[in-house]
């Protein structure tokens, strides 16, 4: 990637906005590709074998990986709002890169084009957990959905536009239960959806 980005740097400006913007459109779509693969190896490996011991974590770094994993196009338009300033975690790290990862391709995708979303980091004392929400300024979700919302395979009248098989949500919830923990979908202030995950803490000696 970085001797294309040299490359492209050498050409005339005309030439190398029209390189840059294909580049980014290509890697946009390979992150989808990646995406929908690591989720398909989730719900039908990863996932289903029950074994998945939680370690401590360090939560900026899972938080910066997971937005590092979304398309450089998309990527600023994520804000991180960090109301707590505990580092280490009880997590299973990699599962839950992959659903930080499906609940921010999810906001970007149902946003207006441009729109911002947030990623809102917080605790709670009691109970003791982590709570991670992301907020879209999307249209929300449509009342005949939301009884299956988390199931799989489960998509939008309106999924036809974005990529994908729909098992997203499925492992964000499959991976919160594994946490002896919960995802909610509630309506944002002013409009959109919070997805609010909550990890307690606490469960590892």
């Amino acid at each position: 990637m970085q001797a294309t980005m040299t490359a492209i740097a050498g050409l005339q400006s005309s030439e190398a906005a029209q390189a840059g913007s294909a580049l980014l459109r290509a890697e946009h779509v390979l992150q989808q590709v990646i995406g929908t693969l690591d989720n398909t190896l989730a719900a039908g490996t990863t996932l289903a074998d029950g074994a998945h011991p939680l370690s401590e974590c360090d939560l900026p770094t899972l938080v910066k990986l997971a937005v590092h994993d979304i398309a450089a196009d998309a990527r600023a338009r994520i804000t991180v709002e960090w109301r707590t300033g505990t580092r280490t975690v009880q997590l299973h790290p990699a599962l839950m890169r992959l659903s930080l990862r499906n609940l921010l391709n999810n906001a970007l995708a149902y946003s207006p084009p441009q729109a911002p979303v947030l990623l809102r980091v917080d605790e709670s004392d009691e109970p003791l957990a982590l709570h991670l929400e992301v907020v879209d300024q999307g249209p929300g979700i449509p009342q005949e959905l939301r009884p299956r919302l988390f199931e799989k395979g489960s998509r939008g009248s309106n999924a036809r536009q974005h990529p994908g098989v729909g098992l997203g949500l499925f492992i964000v919830q499959a991976v919160a239960r594994l946490h002896q923990g919960s995802i909610e979908a509630l309506p944002a202030p002013g409009g959109g959806t919070i997805m609010r995950l909550t990890l307690p803490q606490g469960l590892v000696d």
